[in-house]
């Protein structure tokens, strides 16, 4: 009975199907940054993530596209937009809408996650106590399903789960 659930639960989180995105890669070199430019670059990125991981409260909408090319070559694009609520230690709700007018919706409430597609009579639920960052980890690296960008929800990030 539990495989259904995570499998269902795997198909909400990645917006149903599994699209993989193969980058095109220019034929000239990329520019090398300097290393006090990477030094900047990286002092930068570090307190936009420690002022993300000591905020109580934050929301963020993400306009997403990708392309997909095909075995012919042909490059098919999709897109979705997310709204993501965040509220610690254990408040998240992400809204998916797809450029194809498809809804998906993620709640979990620091003991449950659950999963719909509104208009459906279809969702799923997952008992999982814990924070917003065990709920990410045990998505990402229990479930091996990933979350664009979830590494900037969690307070701390780790490369391997917990």
């Amino acid at each position: 009975m539990k495989r259904p659930v995570i499998v269902l639960l795997a198909c909400l989180l990645t917006g149903g199907a599994y699209r993989p995105v193969v980058a095109q890669v220019p034929p000239s070199a990329p520019a090398v940054a300097a290393p006090a430019e990477q030094a900047d670059a990286m002092a930068i990125l570090t307190r936009m993530t420690d002022t993300l991981a000591k905020a109580t409260s934050f929301s963020v909408t993400l306009n997403v596209t990708y392309d997909v090319v095909q075995e012919a070559g042909e490059k098919v694009e999709f897109g979705e937009v997310r709204r993501i609520l965040l509220s610690r230690p254990n408040g998240l709700r992400i809204d998916l809408e797809g450029r194809d007018g498809t809804r998906q919706q993620t709640t979990f409430d620091g003991k449950t996650l659950t999963m719909f597609t509104p208009g459906t009579p279809f969702y799923a639920t997952l008992e999982h106590p814990g924070s917003v960052d065990d709920i990410l980890y045990y998505i990402a690296f229990e479930l091996q399903t990933p979350i664009p960008l979830s590494m900037l929800l969690v307070t701390t990030v780790t490369s391997n789960s917990k």
